[in-house]
């Protein structure tokens, strides 16, 4: 019983013991399933124009990602720049792959937050997951109204089930937005005491319902940070389709070998969702393995799922690369980040607000936006 006890606690202190070797026992069983295509790559003729356009856009759209989360806090009246967000927001995103343990990009982002507004910490960090929730409902709504589209096309059993999954969670996301935004909603004394009973994130659930009547007051934050989304969501699974273009090589897409831009539309959102399981960094060996089922079963050459799913994560390792070459300057803040919690009291005294900036202590404000607030000068 003792040992069980000491292997637990080991492990939950030391997570990447098993987070990286399941990862990549993970990709190596994807890979052995896969070998003879992997080594018949070195045959085709990859077309760099595709590889290229599939990184420019994967930028672009891990920037919109940024640029959406930046509003939500924005919105709670945080003094925070865009530039800062952009600068986290790539922080998160290499440790998405290098995060020590279960530590990933959402955690670091949501510490590094945190530390920067002392008075607010559990709010600030709470946007983090409000973000990642905003991306999730229009990945669902994307995801159900393709498969509507492309259901005289697509009509495998499992597109069935991606349609119903999908149209589901895009109703439930979008009845939860709604609800959020119906005035007095997130802010009605019961729900607030209701929520904080709720163990471990009572306190935390119950200062962002409180929070909600700023995002009321700005209704258009959420909805534009879901249209950021669709747009985000649209350009990564472009350059999904430029991956599986450039190893094409001379085949033609949507001649029943290399799926067609529209097929990739629906079997991207279940294969992203697959690639968001926690235990797998960055998702790797799920991502590429959902890939290689819906390719085979949208009639494609066995092995081509594999191959456009490897190489779209190299152009992630590509873009993690420059990011951890832009972050190795701000060491001590990771650091710094990754060793506090939420809720720790700060060391020193925050600075005083900028005029014009409401209380950072304040959780029900009625807020409007001026000319040139969204975007200060830096």
């Amino acid at each position: 019983m003792n040992l069980l006890r000491r292997c637990t606690t080991w492990l939950r202190e030391h997570p990447a013991a098993v987070r990286w070797p399941l990862g990549l026992l993970v990709l190596g069983a994807v890979f052995a399933f896969n070998r003879e295509a992997f080594l018949n790559l070195r045959t085709r003729s990859v077309d760099w124009r595709f590889a290229s356009a599939a990184v420019l856009l994967t930028v672009a759209s891990i920037l919109l990602t940024h640029v959406r989360w930046f509003l939500l806090v924005w919105a709670l009246d945080f003094p925070f720049r865009l530039g800062e967000a952009i600068r986290i927001g790539f922080l998160g995103y290499l440790f998405n792959y290098i995060g020590p343990g279960a530590v990933g990009g959402d955690l670091v982002k949501a510490l590094m937050i945190a530390r920067r507004q002392p008075l607010r910490r559990a709010v600030a960090a709470a946007t983090v997951l409000l973000d990642r929730l905003i991306g999730l409902i229009a990945l669902m709504i994307l995801g159900a109204v393709v498969s509507w589209l492309m259901r005289h096309e697509m009509t495998a059993p499992v597109f069935e089930t991606v349609r119903v999954v999908f149209t589901t969670g895009a109703v439930a996301g979008t009845l939860g937005l709604g609800i959020l935004l119906l005035p007095r909603a997130g802010t009605a004394r019961w729900i607030t005491e209701t929520v904080s009973r709720l163990p471990i994130v009572g306190h935390l659930a119950a200062e962002f319902s409180a929070s909600a009547a700023l995002y009321q007051s700005r209704p258009k934050v959420p909805v534009s940070a879901v249209l950021l989304s669709l747009v985000s969501h649209m350009l990564m699974m472009t350059a999904f389709y430029c991956c599986g273009r450039a190893i094409a090589g001379d085949r033609i897409a949507g001649d029943g070998v290399v799926p067609g831009y529209l097929e990739h539309l629906v079997f991207l959102p279940p294969a992203q969702l697959a690639g968001l399981i926690p235990l797998l960094p960055g998702g790797i060996g799920a991502l590429e393995g959902a890939l290689e089922y819906f390719y085979r079963i949208s009639g494609a050459v066995e092995g081509d799922g594999f191959l456009t799913g490897l190489a779209y994560r190299v152009v992630t390792i590509v873009i993690g690369v420059i990011a951890a070459a832009f972050c190795l300057g701000r060491r001590e803040e990771i650091e710094a980040a990754l060793h506090s919690s939420p809720d720790e009291a700060p060391e020193a005294a925050p600075e005083s607000p900028a005029a014009g900036t409401p209380p950072a202590d304040s959780h029900i404000q009625q807020v409007s936006a001026q000319p040139g607030e969204l975007f200060p000068a830096p």
